[in-house]
């Protein structure tokens, strides 16, 4: 898909706008906006062994009434270069980006993530079981949860933080800029964390 929109679509399950079951699919200058998802993953959500490939565009005030307000990645791997994801929410984990599958990857390059809220864990992302990611020179802005304001890594998560800017979030509870917890691991080189 190049320089299409995808607004105010509804699903009763999951992904609002677009659910991707062991398929690959590419946006390229897309927007998603003002997508529901009664579940997981408010415009976009990936099971088994899907592909994501996100470039450019805009992800916009999407809503998921579980995990991934944004995305939600249960299997497979995703990856998005020079995205804005602004403003979505889930009423549990994951603000912006949802990441729950042993094995699954996650690429983040460039871009912003920007006031996102997740009322539980990861204001931006909540990552779980997902190995060796990585999130390089993302502007990491004004996201809020109870934990983990920017990001959370829960149970099986590794993250490496590579040049980013992680400011101004914040937490009612743990962890104004991050919240890793059980056995979860994050290495950040180059990053910085300001005012969170």
């Amino acid at each position: 898909f190049r320089n299409c929109t995808f607004s105010a679509n509804t699903s009763a399950d999951h992904g609002g706008a677009v659910r991707v079951d062991d398929a690959s699919a590419s946006f390229d200058g897309c927007t998603f906006a003002y997508n529901t998802a009664f579940n997981h993953g408010g415009a976009v959500a990936l099971f088994g062994g899907a592909t994501l490939t996100v470039t450019g565009g805009l992800i916009s005030s999407n809503a998921a009434g579980q995990n991934g307000g944004g995305v939600m990645l249960a299997g497979g791997s995703a990856s998005f270069e020079g995205v804005s994801m602004v403003t979505n929410t889930a009423s549990v984990d994951g603000g912006a980006i949802h990441v729950s599958a042993a094995g699954a990857h996650l690429t983040f390059l460039g871009g912003e993530v920007t006031h996102n809220q997740a009322l539980q864990r990861g204001g931006g992302f909540a990552l779980a079981d997902v190995q060796g990611s990585l999130i390089d020179g993302c502007h990491v802005f004004e996201n809020s949860a109870a934990d983990g304001g920017a990001l959370a890594l829960l149970s099986g998560a590794n993250v490496t933080l590579l040049g980013c800017v992680i400011e101004v979030n914040h937490a009612s509870g743990w962890g104004g800029a991050g919240y890793v917890e059980g056995n979860a691991f994050l290495t950040a080189e180059r990053t910085a964390f300001l005012t969170n």
